[in-house]
């Protein structure tokens, strides 16, 4: 399942990067296939985007699953070139955000908004304008998502037919949570990382590397389920997640990710809720019931930014997984992932072939 790199899972896909008009070099994996193939088959490429402190490696369980039948598209954001390589897919585009693996950072801003337009512009360069997409993101790469497909408006040729978020609530209110000390306590890093004139030169300090095991390894987000701790953890992924970390540019990058998210990013999910602009796509919410559903109510939260009348799904995620579900429990995150693609329609029910079989 690994290639000459030893990323496993990432064999069938293609390795690239794209310098976008945000500054940022994007790096990126995505199969192996052109535009005209994706408009032969009639199948809407999947957008996956990494989460903190992440890269798109936390993806390998998933896509040898989605990229049977899907286009993949998987970036790594704010990462140095360099960090990951790479290998062929399907369908499916696993990206890395600014500042993120091996994405170098934006030079114009670390806003969602600004992070949204380096992934689509990546995104463009491997299958062209005019496609139909899949979204799907976790952590940070969740968020970038949501306010992606509020502001699609920025985006006119891209059609979504689905979006997928795990493990997150607006972060409007994930900041308003915080006045739960619970909360507050198990989510240190939200007030932490933002004060970049004390964090960054902290964590460096610190050892980058130090500070992504000391998180990855926390009981304030991990799961409590032995075999999910140990899919977690497999294939060396600790060691790659820390290794980035260890860079000048991602402990930098990761910092203004937070930093954004406290100001540019707050305001406007205020804005958003006073002009009444909210998600109007098909959305699911994975959530770990162990994490965020111990601080939150979760479907209450979501239906105040999803227009009325659009399809909204909220999914608990139990058996002791945490934050990290889709790495510590993939086979159960595929089931979630593929019935509610398959449900979106025609074009994507293609892509159900591995669930289909299942139930022969």
């Amino acid at each position: 399942m690994s290639d000459s790199t030893g990323l496993y899972g990432f064999g069938s896909l293609k390795h690239g990067f794209h310098t976008t008009s945000t500054g940022s070099t994007v790096s990126f994996y995505h199969s192996n296939i052109s535009q005209s193939e994706i408009e032969a088959k009639g199948a809407p490429v999947l957008v996956l985007v990494h989460g903190w402190p992440q890269t798109s490696y936390m993806w390998r369980h998933l896509i040898p699953m989605l990229s049977d039948e899907y286009p993949l598209f998987v970036p790594d954001v704010n990462i140095p070139p360099s960090s990951h390589r790479i290998q062929k897919s399907t369908l499916t585009v696993p990206i890395q955000l600014p500042g993120y693996g091996s994405s170098t950072l934006s030079t114009t801003g670390n806003d969602k908004l600004t992070y949204s337009t380096a992934l689509i512009e990546s995104l463009y360069s491997v299958y062209g304008p005019k496609i139909t997409t899949i979204l799907i993101g976790h952590d940070r790469g969740a968020r970038t998502l949501h306010r992606l497909c509020v502001s699609r408006a920025d985006f006119p040729n891209l059609q979504i037919l689905g979006l997928i978020l795990a493990d997150i609530i607006p972060t409007y209110e994930q900041f308003a949570a915080f006045s739960n000390p619970v909360a507050l306590t198990r989510y240190f890093h939200w007030g932490f990382l933002p004060n970049t004139a004390l964090s960054i030169p902290m964590i460096k300090a610190f050892g980058g590397a130090n500070f992504c095991r000391m998180i990855m390894q926390s009981a304030n987000t991990g799961g409590a389920n032995e075999n999910g701790i140990a899919n977690l953890f497999s294939h060396g992924s600790l060691d790659v997640y820390a290794r980035h970390f260890n860079k000048a540019e991602m402990i930098e990058g990761t910092c203004r990710d937070y930093e954004a998210a406290s100001k540019e990013d707050y305001a406007a999910q205020i804005e958003d809720q006073k002009e009444g602009r909210k998600l109007d796509v098909p959305t699911l919410v994975l959530y770990s019931e162990k994490n965020l559903g111990a601080m939150a109510d979760v479907p209450v939260v979501w239906k105040r930014w999803v227009k009325e009348g659009t399809r909204l799904e909220t999914k608990g995620i139990g058996e002791g997984y945490g934050h990290f579900f889709l790495e510590e429990a993939p086979e159960l995150s595929y089931e979630h992932i593929i019935a509610f693609c398959k449900s979106l329609g025609n074009q994507a029910s293609k892509l159900g072939k591995r669930a289909s079989e299942k139930n022969e």
